[in-house]
Order: C-alpha cells, then sequence, then structure tokens
C-alpha cells in the first residue's frame, strides 16, 4: 500500500510538470496497466479543471479594474487627440484578434474540445480552460467539453503507448527467435 501511494504523488507531479504526453507511460509503468493509469490521470484533470476556474474567477475582478483602467486611459487619449490634433500616438496592435483566436472562435466548441484533447505543448486542459473562457459558452457546457477532450486525451495517449508497447515486445520476439 504504501508503495503505490508513493507512486502515485509521483505520478501526480509528473503530470502536472510534464503533462499526460509523460506521465501516462510512466502510469502504465508504475501501475502496470493501461487503463489504471488513464482512470488517475484524468480524475487529476478533472481536479486541475476545478483549480484553473477557481484561479480565473478569483481574478475576474482584477480584469474589471484593468478594463476601467482602459477606458479611463482612452478617454484620456482621445481628449489629448482632440486637444493636440495629433492622432494615433497611443495606438497598439491588439493581441486579442490573432490567427489562432479568430480560427478558435470558428470552431467554437469543436475548437476546446480539440485543444484539450491535444497531449503536445500547447495543448491541455490549461489552454482549453483558457480558451474556453474566451469563447461564449455556458459554464456546463465548458466543463462537459474540457472533461470529454480531457478523456480523449487521456484515452488516446494511453492505448497508443500501450500499442507501441505490443508493437515493441512483438518485434523483440521475433527478432530474438
Amino acid at each position: 500500500m504504501t508503495k503505490y501511494f508513493g507512486a502515485v504523488i509521483g505520478l501526480i507531479f509528473t503530470h502536472l510538470l510534464l503533462g499526460r504526453l509523460f506521465s501516462i507511460p510512466y502510469g502504465m509503468v508504475l501501475l502496470g496497466k493501461w487503463y489504471w493509469a488513464t482512470l488517475l490521470i484524468l480524475s487529476v484533470d478533472m481536479i486541475e479543471i476545478s483549480v484553473v476556474f477557481y484561479i480565473l474567477d478569483r481574478t475576474k475582478d482584477r480584469w474589471r479594474l484593468k478594463a476601467r483602467i482602459k477606458v479611463l486611459f482612452r478617454r484620456f487619449r482621445y481628449g489629448w487627440e482632440s486637444v493636440s490634433k495629433r492622432r494615433n500616438i497611443f495606438r497598439k496592435q491588439r493581441q486579442w484578434h490573432s490567427r489562432i483566436l479568430r480560427q478558435a472562435q470558428k470552431w467554437g466548441d469543436l475548437g476546446v474540445l480539440v485543444i484539450t484533447t491535444l497531449p503536445f505543448f500547447g495543448g491541455g486542459i490549461w489552454s482549453g480552460v483558457l480558451l474556453a473562457r474566451l469563447l461564449p459558452i455556458s459554464t456546463r457546457r465548458r466543463l462537459f467539453l474540457l472533461m470529454a477532450g480531457s478523456l480523449s486525451g487521456c484515452i488516446f495517449v494511453s492505448l497508443g503507448t500501450h500499442g507501441f508497447v505490443k508493437l515493441l515486445k512483438s518485434l523483440t520476439s521475433t527478432l530474438l527467435l
């Protein structure tokens, strides 16, 4: 029992630091079966989703303050431009209108699902939660999409790793005979 407790704690930290692409194969080595590793990583993902939502909800009030400051700055800028007759002094390119965000907005729900499913860097739970927060999706739908993306990503990685291990075993057994 103590042996598995240490392994599970190590697996959780591996998942939080390196992501599911590394933690699921590591969990398969530690726990022996692909479905145990998938269930454990899936439960860690569910906890991670709730923690990220909590962090974003706590910072929402700070974003409102930042938006108010931007509005005041914009009023100051328009006043300055009308007095000085200079245009476009304070203009900056908006980063929110990047190509990736526009494409994700076109995809909508499917974009959240795909981003959450990706096991590579740039995809995963954190990116899926941020994308879901940017899109006008209800909270229940966000949670469903994030959980479905996490489940499909975990199953994708674990079955891919399981198949790769079986392939290596079959190749080594045929080469040794």
